[in-house]
């Protein structure tokens, strides 16, 4: 939660609480007019009126206004009793569908009974809990990842939790896209690394087979076999610069070549590296 958004929530919180309590002092009779802290004079309790109209006000401007998701939920029963525009706007559930749930509904059956279990696991929250990174979902189904901000606060009496919703949705797919892009930077090294050390081999074998037919000679029955040496060494060698140019890491060389006969080769190298459930056509 950014700065000003905490302070936001920080000065709803404090007036609502204000508000409750002046409410709750002049219903119970404990007190028929408000003296003021600094002046220590009586305020005529219409002047006391007036200024919590204007809290209240406040409070609901705060509220209603907020570019955050806010609600007012009671415990234990996790029942909504209030709503801001924000939070109607993303969810698409109208002000009524919101004040007939519980925060069990805004979210899939697993998650549910993760909340069922926080909320046994901790029967005295603290008054500020931040609970971490929920997944809720819209009314039409669509799953939203949220970070939720809650306050203990008391509404006639009653104990209730103003709670947060920051949708960080798009953040968790932009890092789940770096983990990806990071994990096949790593595969491209690897694989950049052992077509190098494999090149350092076949220029042996490559070597060697020549070397051998020379001495061998044109009419020896194992020139053949020292040919097709010779020929799976190069298919080798093929294969290695498809693994350099995955990796990135092979020297550009501008030549002509055969298109289709490229395509036919990288065909090969491609099924091993994708998935089953790809189907690949050329």
């Amino acid at each position: 939660m950014s700065v000003v958004e905490a302070s936001l929530t920080q000065d709803l919180v404090r007036r609502l609480s204000e508000a409750e309590a002046t409410i709750e002092a002049l219903l119970s009779g404990e007190i028929d007019a408000v003296v003021d802290s600094k002046s220590k004079t009586p305020v005529l309790l219409s002047k006391a009126q007036e200024a919590l109209r204007e809290s209240e006000e406040r409070y609901h401007v705060i509220f209603d206004a907020s570019p955050l998701p806010m609600w007012l939920y009671e415990t234990p029963s996790l029942r909504i009793c209030a709503v801001n525009q924000a939070a109607i706007d993303l969810y698409g559930y109208s002000p009524k569908d919101f004040l007939e749930m519980t925060l069990y509904e805004l979210r899939s059956p697993a998650e549910a009974e993760r909340l069922r279990r926080l909320f046994a696991d901790t029967p005295e929250p603290p008054v500020r809990w931040d609970t971490g990174v929920w997944v809720h979902r819209k009314k039409d189904g669509t799953p939203m990842d949220m970070e939720i901000h809650t306050h203990l606060v008391v509404v006639g009496g009653r104990p209730m939790r103003l709670s947060v919703q920051i949708d960080i949705t798009e953040q968790r797919r932009m890092e789940q896209q770096l983990r990806q892009s990071q994990k096949m930077e790593a595969i491209g090294q690897l694989a950049g690394g052992v077509a190098h050390d494999f090149n350092n081999l076949l220029t042996a074998i490559l070597g060697y087979s020549d070397l051998l037919a020379t001495e061998v000679g044109q009419k020896s029955p194992l020139l053949e076999s020292i040919d097709e040496i010779r020929k799976a060494g190069q298919r080798a060698a093929a294969l290695t610069g498809q693994l350099l140019a995955f990796s990135r890491r092979q020297i550009l060389e501008p030549k002509v070549l055969d298109l289709n006969a490229l395509v036919a080769n990288l065909e090969k190298m491609l099924r091993r590296l994708i998935g089953e459930d790809v189907r690949l056509i050329t």
